[in-house]
């Protein structure tokens, strides 16, 4: 009777692992195959979205090559040409890519917006100016930007408006705003670049960063000078050569001192003073900066604690008045015009006219086995005001561009 009670009990036990095990199985079937469907859905939408562009930035030149030098035309390339025609890469009568004769001095193949953002991007990154300016889009070669031509506050505020009290029964007073126009022109601002034909297409995925983000780099840099330096002549009029700059006398030494930036923040626009920065060679950084104490002298005369508060683990948060600090050799060396200065760059307008396009160049590199990239873009920019102000009340006049004088 025993045996046959423990006979039952193992069947029993059987029969419900067997229940169990082929639950389990199900279950995990199920889960197999949900994660099979997401993991085909998720492949699918990736190459949805793949569909049409290009896997990397160096693949992307690779076929600015192909087309370009061997006749073989990829339709996810777009052309520009010097008057703004947009054209795919196809097929000629011939058999040959279009668009790969001829010279275009302007034109190339329009960097694609999934590139063209990551590009910006760096760029942005990389640069100490071109980040904070105001941009807008130029619709034509040339256009016009409104601006009120104030010089003067002493009687009439916002470039001619007068406000007065009326008293009953007496005559009103007119009064006209002076408008003017920022006129913004393209310029054209080209870059040039050789790779060898092994990094090109044996290490195209593998350059792709490198590559990307030294041009970057490098077309910030341009921008960045031109801003600041610019002359207006065939490129944007910078802030260092803008009529509205006002340059602050500096003590008898090239050393900066205190009193030289107090003097400079109080010649700085009060509307500007919350979006400000300040703008300074490095090597004002250790004979300036770090050993500034109070009594303005760069030694510690009055043994006073120094005046520059920075976070030495993060010096990002360096601060003047509140205002941050960007060192950058792009700035005049120390003792000359522009190696301090406190700008306000969202008084600085850029209008960018043409993409980023990207072209071979004429010149081949046979011999060295080189390809040359040529690189366009076209874009005009200049303060947007046109003179530093003459206050209401005092005799010094302010701007959202101030920075010191030479060294007398």
């Amino acid at each position: 009777m025993e045996k046959e009670f423990q006979d039952a009990l193992d069947a029993s036990v059987k029969t419900i692992k067997d229940d169990l095990a082929v639950t389990a199985r199900g279950i995990v079937d199920v889960q197999i195959k949900e994660a099979l469907s997401a993991k085909q859905e998720t492949e699918a939408k990736a190459a949805a979205e793949m569909d049409g562009k290009f896997k990397s930035f160096g693949e992307y030149l690779c076929s600015i090559v192909q087309a370009r030098r061997d006749g073989v035309p990829d339709n996810r390339l777009t052309y520009l040409d010097s008057k703004g025609n947009l054209s795919k890469v196809g097929v000629n009568a011939h058999g040959k890519a279009t668009m790969t004769e001829g010279t275009d001095s302007t034109g190339g193949f329009l960097v694609v917006p999934q590139f063209g953002s990551m590009l910006e991007t760096e760029a942005l990154e990389a640069s100490s100016f071109l980040s904070g300016v105001f941009t807008v889009p130029m619709s034509s070669d040339t256009i016009s930007y409104p601006r009120v031509n104030e010089t003067n506050r002493t009687t009439t505020v916002r470039g001619g408006i007068v406000g007065y009290w009326q008293g009953e029964g007496s005559t009103y007073q007119e009064s006209e705003p002076t408008f003017g126009e920022i006129k913004l022109t393209a310029k054209k601002l080209m870059g040039y670049t050789k790779i060898t034909e092994e990094l090109m297409f044996d290490s195209g995925v593998s350059m792709d960063p490198f590559i990307r983000k030294e041009f970057a780099d490098a077309w910030a840099w341009f921008k960045d000078i031109a801003i600041l330096r610019g002359t207006g002549s065939g490129q944007p009029l910078g802030i260092l050569n803008a009529p509205a700059l006002v340059s602050v006398t500096r003590g008898d030494t090239d050393d900066t001192m205190l009193q030289d930036i107090v003097n400079v923040w109080s010649r700085v626009s009060v509307a500007s003073r919350g979006t400000a920065t300040w703008f300074m060679n490095h090597e004002n950084l250790p004979k300036m900066i770090m050993n500034m104490h109070q009594g303005n002298t760069v030694t510690n005369t009055y043994g006073a604690p120094p005046l520059w508060q920075m976070n030495i683990y993060d010096p990002i948060k360096s601060q003047i008045f509140g205002r941050p600090v960007v060192f950058t050799e792009k700035m005049s060396a120390q003792g000359t015009v522009g190696d301090v200065g406190c700008f306000d760059l969202k008084k600085y307008i850029v209008g960018t006219r043409q993409a980023l396009t990207i072209d071979l160049s004429n010149q081949v590199y046979w011999t060295t086995g080189h390809i040359a990239f040529r690189f366009t873009e076209r874009l005009d920019g200049q303060p947007m005001v046109a003179s530093a102000i003459t206050p209401y009340k005092g005799s010094a006049t302010l701007s959202p561009f101030v920075t010191l004088a030479e060294t007398s």
